[in-house]
């Protein structure tokens, strides 16, 4: 009984101990070194007992859907909007990508298809579908409007822009804000003065051959930006040439850049010679154009004779032998872009048929023959001179009749030039 209290108390120290140093105490307690057991030399190699494993369950793949789909299906259901491209739902042999000595990969696993966008969204069908959809928010085009040329009366300014589509992540384009306005001058109904305001304001920018004038702009970041700045710039340039600056008075018919006959003393003095107004007198329009071409242009045989001839019908003189020829018989000459006739390049057809020929013409036929005749000549006697070379004196003889000949030749070519 002894023992038996005196083993409890130890035990009941050694838990008192324990406790104490657990909650006074921030020390781990260590950990009792267990030792392994000997271990059994296995002789017949017996496997323990293995888990078997289990197998995963695999779900069956399906087909492409592209296997099952008809002929006339509705792709405006199967693709109805924007999307990542997907193998199975195309029904095309879609290839992307470069493999040296392979053809391209296909469709199915192919990044390079997934990267860019697409527009299979956007097929002929899907976009009439879409028109006639947004075609009752529309109003009809007017019925009046049937040619161009009532087009450009009722809406005289064109407007031209660009948009694009980029194959990229961006959608951008610096060349889209670009604005190409154009309208006729003759639209605008400027007075003479103001049109020549209007002229010198928008420089190079006009072209006569078509009366257009295009104005493009550019400067701003947007589209929208630069419409309004080329709206500004055709509203600033028509009230601009309408405006008369004080300084604009003092200029006089020396400034002018052009010729106005009605503006100048040669229309004073033709209505001084007839005592009538100019509307009045005969052929007055043949004589203005003349005398502006004249001034203009400047002097040359071609202005001189379309001058004098003004002047002979505007004062109803006989016409000059050629002036009466050049109206009897039609003429056919080669204009520079001035307008002057160049005598070198002109042709002469008469009512009959008979080709005039000019003088020039026969003289370098003259001159070609002569030449043709002095050739032949030189050339016979170099055949002679080697067939008898030993005869010198002979063959000079002949060079000196080769001269005379030639020479008897051009006295012939003069006499046919100054017939």
């Amino acid at each position: 009984m002894l023992t038996f209290s005196r083993n409890l108390d130890k035990i009941l120290l050694k838990n008192v101990e324990r406790q104490l140093a657990a909650c006074h105490s921030t020390w781990a307690e260590p950990k009792k070194e267990v030792k392994d057991e000997f271990r059994v030399l296995n002789l017949k190699h017996v496997k323990g007992q293995t888990q078997q494993r289990k197998q995963p369950r695999k779900t069956p793949v399906l087909p492409p859907r592209t296997n099952q789909m008809p002929v006339d299906q509705d792709w405006g259901s199967v693709w109805p909007g924007p999307r990542s491209f997907h193998p199975a739902t195309v029904p095309l042999p879609v290839r992307q990508g470069y493999v040296e000595k392979d053809a391209s990969p296909g469709k199915f696993g192919n990044a390079e298809l997934m990267k860019i966008p697409n527009f299979l969204h956007l097929t002929p069908p899907v976009i009439k579908r879409q028109c006639e959809a947004l075609k009752k928010f529309c109003t009809p085009w007017p019925k009046a409007l049937d040619s161009d040329e009532k087009c450009e009366k009722h809406f005289p300014i064109e407007v031209t822009s660009s948009d694009y589509c980029h194959s990229s992540p961006s959608i951008r384009e610096p060349l889209a804000r670009i604005v190409n306005v154009q309208f006729k001058l003759a639209a605008l109904k400027l007075n003479r003065r103001a049109k020549d305001k209007f002229l010198r304001l928008v420089g190079e920018r006009y072209d006569e051959e078509s009366d257009t004038v295009t104005i493009v702009t550019d400067r701003c970041p947007l589209k929208k930006q630069n419409y309004d700045y080329a709206m500004y710039l055709v509203t600033a340039l028509y009230h601009e040439s309408w405006n008369v600056e004080p300084w604009e008075e003092l200029k006089t018919e020396a400034d002018m850049e052009h010729y106005v006959w009605d503006n100048n003393a040669s229309k004073a003095s033709i209505e001084a010679v007839f005592a009538k107004p100019a509307e009045e007198i005969p052929n007055i329009s043949v004589y203005s154009e003349a005398v502006s071409y004249f001034m203009n242009e400047g002097e040359s045989e071609y202005t001189v004779s379309k001058y004098g001839e003004a002047v002979r019908r505007v004062l109803d003189l006989p016409l000059l032998d050629a002036q009466a020829v050049s109206e009897k018989n039609p003429v056919r000459s080669r204009m520079n872009h001035h307008g002057h006739a160049h005598h070198h390049h002109c042709e002469i057809i008469t009512t009959n048929g008979h080709y005039m020929m000019p003088h020039y013409v026969l003289q370098a036929v003259l001159l070609g023959a002569a030449v043709i005749f002095a050739v032949l000549v030189v050339g016979f006697l170099i055949i002679l001179d080697r067939a008898k070379f030993t005869n010198v004196v002979r063959a000079r003889g002949q060079a000196q009749e080769a001269e005379e000949l030639l020479v008897q030749a051009l006295a012939r070519f003069g006499q046919l030039n100054d017939t």
